[in-house]
């Protein structure tokens, strides 16, 4: 039997979609700033961030890099926002407080760092 190359191109593509609802809450956000030694990876730092999050941390993204020498030539700033949400209601501060702070007392005992002021 003869397939016409569309006919291929739908045999190979075997893609089901997946939909997600639209959250219909507002997300809360909150960014943390450190000092890291430069031998840490972003991808660990992120994942150690996640798994401290427990299930209302939505994201976590890197939005500033900074380097500066009153940090020393092996240390460097990462600042991160964190994206909090519940999906059946729309958080308050007392609802992340404890995690946001076991979030940073992870980190910083993980990396051996401190918040940067």
């Amino acid at each position: 039997m003869f397939l016409t190359s569309w006919e291929l191109v739908r045999e190979k593509n075997k893609w089901i979609p997946i939909y997600k609802q639209y959250p219909i809450v507002p997300k809360m956000e909150r960014d943390i700033n450190f000092v890291f030694s430069k031998k840490f990876l972003i991808n660990e730092i992120t994942s150690q961030i996640r798994k401290s999050g427990k299930n209302l941390l939505e994201d976590v993204n890197l939005i500033d890099v900074f380097e500066d020498t009153k940090f020393g030539d092996d240390h460097i700033s990462y600042t991160f926002r964190l994206s909090y949400r519940d999906k059946e209601k729309t958080l308050l501060d007392s609802d992340i407080t404890s995690i946001h702070s076991n979030i940073i007392s992870n980190v910083e005992k993980c990396f051996n760092t401190k918040l940067r002021n």
